[in-house]
């Protein structure tokens, strides 16, 4: 999935809700605007790329406001981008499309019951657990790479114009699980602490007086966009990787965020019991 594709979908969408919102037809709208039925319908699923002047035509037909219709116009533009920076790393699983999404998203919300979340690892954490939990030994070429891309990821949130609004939630678990020696665990947390204080970052840790909760099955992204695109939620597991956008998907994750955010310590004593738990560093 490149950064194209999502925003293509992310058009097609809109055109889609838009024309059966004006209770026009396929055929309907091709007559207008002087193309086929097929190129509609392809526009509408992201099949084909949409100029930007008839995206306008479209949306003027579907009595758009002007600033909306200029919105589209733009994304149009900008289906054609090829700035998939990520495409230049061999990536496993679903993780190029999780971060396609990423690139898009203006709200990110990231729960992790094991490990510091990809978004928030520092270099040598990152170092550390890509070591202990692949299950073959990989060339250190390979380490370095997945390590600078994760680190290259981390950009969108500390350093876009547009930067999403995130939210970090991790389990009191993490913090007791070592990562490496107590120099890395130290800077990790320090690290949490700085995102924390960014104002579009808050960073949350659920207590284990918290008790059960419906965080508890496992890790989980939520990644919710500014149009009428669906959130998409994606799930890391051993098995493997899994995105879903269907409704019940997004309610209940969207549900089980909101309790998650109250169940979990507020940023500012999260702060401080991050401060309580960093270890003093090895001599």
């Amino acid at each position: 999935m490149a950064r194209s594709y999502v925003r293509a979908r992310r058009l097609g969408i809109a055109l889609r809700e838009y024309r059966n919102a004006a209770g026009l037809t396929l055929e309907q709208v091709a007559e207008e605007v002087a193309v086929t039925k097929a190129t509609v319908s392809r526009m509408e699923t992201a099949k084909t790329i949409s100029r930007p002047a008839i995206i306008r035509a479209m949306l003027q037909l579907y009595n758009v406001p002007r600033d909306e219709i200029e919105r589209f116009a733009q994304l149009a533009k900008d289906v054609r981008s090829k700035d998939s920076w990520w495409r230049a790393y061999d990536l496993p699983g679903r993780v190029a499309d999780l971060v396609a999404l990423e690139s898009d998203a203006i709200s990110i919300s990231v729960y992790e019951t094991n490990v510091v979340p990809g978004l928030a690892q520092t270099e040598a954490y990152c170092r550390a657990v890509v070591t202990a939990t692949t299950p073959v030994v990989m060339a250190d070429a390979a380490v370095d790479e997945w390590v600078a891309f994760r680190m290259r990821r981390q950009l969108r949130i500390l350093d876009d114009e547009d930067a999403p609004q995130v939210s970090i939630i991790i389990d009191d678990s993490v913090l007791d699980r070592f990562v490496g020696d107590s120099r890395i665990m130290a800077e990790q947390i320090e690290h949490l602490q700085m995102l924390g204080d960014r104002p579009n970052i808050t960073v949350q840790v659920v207590p284990v007086a918290a008790g059960i909760h419906p965080g508890l099955p496992g890790s989980i992204t939520l990644l919710e966009f500014d149009d009428l695109m669906p959130a998409n939620v994606y799930i890391d597991t051993v098995p493997g990787d899994v995105l879903l956008d269907t409704p019940a998907a997004i309610q209940r994750t969207q549900q089980a965020f909101n309790a998650l955010r109250a169940r979990a310590a507020t940023p500012e004593a999260s702060r401080d019991l991050l401060t309580a738990r960093r270890p003093k560093e090895d001599p």
